[in-house]
């Protein structure tokens, strides 16, 4: 809904799970003319996660994910490698919106915040606010901001826009 109503043309998503988002986002979304998805698509030997998966089921995920998003042609970039990384190749603003989903251990989401924010020029969000579970997340999120602007289901939005003025 952010995305539609207010135009965004440059998303970045960091963590793609299986995909679902990006595609959902470039199939419903016709202003966004950009979306960079940021994955290294990579087993983790310290990370206890359900998306933690073997290096070869990493690569056909990745493969699968190629493929899902084929249909949307130039409109999707995958970055294949981590997230302090990619963000290194953006000019700060450069993203509209950023969705943070990838590992959720609290020092890389915190890690995963500061590299994004200055690259992001409106909003910065990301997935699984929660207190119990992956605390990290919250931890991370609410040491930064003091609290998101607004949390819808277990989504938490900053709107860096209203924190600026």
């Amino acid at each position: 809904r952010l995305i539609n109503a207010h135009g965004y043309q440059t998303i970045a998503e960091i963590g793609l799970g299986y995909g679902g988002t990006i595609a959902s986002v470039l199939a419903n979304c016709p202003t966004v003319s950009a979306y960079y998805g940021v994955d290294p698509f990579k087993y983790q030997d310290d990370y206890g996660d359900m998306m933690n998966i073997e290096q070869g089921e990493f690569e056909d995920l990745y493969g699968f994910i190629r493929a899902r998003l084929a249909p949307f042609g130039g409109r999707s970039r995958l970055m294949r490698e981590c997230s302090i990384s990619a963000a290194g190749q953006f000019k700060d603003g450069a993203i509209d919106l950023c969705f943070i989903d990838a590992n959720h251990e609290y020092r890389h989401v915190k890690a995963d915040i500061l590299a994004w924010w200055p690259k992001t020029k409106h909003v910065l969000c990301g997935h699984d606010y929660w207190p119990i579970g992956w605390s990290g997340v919250k931890q991370a999120v609410d040491e930064i901001f003091g609290a998101p602007d607004e949390v819808d289901g277990s989504v938490w939005i900053i709107d860096l826009d209203k924190r600026r003025t």
